[in-house]
């Protein structure tokens, strides 16, 4: 009986460390957008390049992107700046300079986004309902990544516990924190899921 209860108690431990440390990264998230102003500012730089194939083939059905100058630049946020993500190819015609992988794995969060932003009449896409869709999908491919890492090492054989704390390790311990907190709409959230995803699968195949 005190055995069942000792392997029963170390079962939930390693599940409770990993909700703790899921909380932590949570706070820090947190932290970060309120102390940097990083909230209004998800959809930046490359972030605002691969997320604008989405609104793009959606919203506008305008693969030159002239949406960018006619609707975007319109907002305060993106008045007297955006950011270069467009190129002219050498037949004239414009072209994004990024892949669209991110922007699939974006897809049900900006169309949760579109459904909230309903109110805003009409809406460009850019408002802030979409910059918070957009960290919701950070959030849920950043957990997972992490979760799918520690079944990674608990299969193979790694005690559960280490195998809680270690992706924790790996992320607050790499510039993985930086590009999920200060610059989360990057690709390397995405790249890490992905590629976590991709082991994860292939050893269970094998």
């Amino acid at each position: 009986m005190k055995l069942s209860w000792l392997k029963h108690f170390e079962h939930s431990l390693h599940h409770f460390i990993f909700l703790i440390f899921c909380c932590i990264y949570l706070l820090r998230l947190y932290h970060t957008g309120i102390t940097y102003h990083r909230f209004e500012k998800v959809l930046n730089e490359d972030a605002f390049g691969y997320y604008s194939i989405l609104p793009a083939v959606f919203k506008y059905h305008d693969p030159q992107f002239q949406f960018l100058d006619s609707s975007v630049r319109r907002l305060p946020a993106y008045s007297h700046y955006i950011p270069p993500v467009v190129n002219k190819a050498p037949n004239g015609r414009k072209v994004i300079k990024y892949y669209s992988g991110v922007a699939l794995l974006q897809l049900p969060f900006y169309l949760a986004g579109d459904i909230l932003s309903r109110a805003d009449t009409p809406a460009t896409g850019y408002e802030p309902v979409y910059h918070f869709a957009i960290l919701g999908s950070v959030v849920f491919y950043l957990l997972l990544g992490l979760f799918l890492c520690k079944r990674i090492l608990t299969g193979f054989g790694m005690h559960p516990v280490a195998a809680s704390v270690l992706p924790f390790i790996m992320l607050f311990g790499s510039n993985l924190y930086c590009y999920t907190t200060y610059d989360p709409a990057y690709s390397h959230v995405y790249s890490f899921f992905a590629l976590t995803a991709f082991l994860y699968f292939l050893i269970k195949l094998k």
